[in-house]
């Protein structure tokens, strides 16, 4: 009998897989940006919700206010939530017409004109007003007080 042709082959050395790690420097680069770009957004996120931590706090108490709410009651928050922002030596004592005037810069033509309106009737005898009416012109005004300022 002859002998069989293939058992004088040597065997095949297969070489290990290929590991993940380590990673290529392109890979590895490419992975530290990601990381650090994540960290950049984690830490933005964290100063934003800080920063306007005044606001949500005013807008859930504005959400807590009766129906039927006195016109002041909107003043005394939008000046509370101001104080957060803005030293106390230029709000604490504005009142009136000052207090308006300041305001008018954060608001644009149309709240401006709405707010003068609502501020007109503070003093009338029927100064309660519903605060579904100005619930947006409120919440506008709130978030424009915590624009670009990083709370004192």
């Amino acid at each position: 009998m002859e002998a069989n042709p293939l058992a004088n082959l040597n065997d095949i050395i297969t070489t290990p897989l290929a590991g993940y790690w380590p990673l290529s420097t392109a890979a590895t680069l490419l992975v530290a940006v990601g990381i650090s770009a994540l960290c950049a957004l984690l830490i933005v996120g964290i100063r934003r919700w800080r920063r306007l931590a005044p606001v949500r706090a005013a807008q859930s108490e504005l959400q807590q206010l009766p129906d039927r709410v006195e016109i002041t009651d909107f003043n005394a928050l939008i000046k509370r939530c101001a104080l957060a922002y803005y030293p106390r030596r230029d709000i604490a004592a504005l009142s009136g017409k000052e207090w308006d005037l300041w305001l008018s810069h954060h608001q644009n033509r149309e709240q401006q004109l709405s707010w003068q309106g609502l501020s007109a009737r503070q003093y009338s005898p029927d100064s309660t007003v519903n605060k579904e009416e100005y619930l947006p012109l409120i919440h506008q005004t709130l978030s424009s007080l915590g624009k670009g300022k990083v709370p004192c």
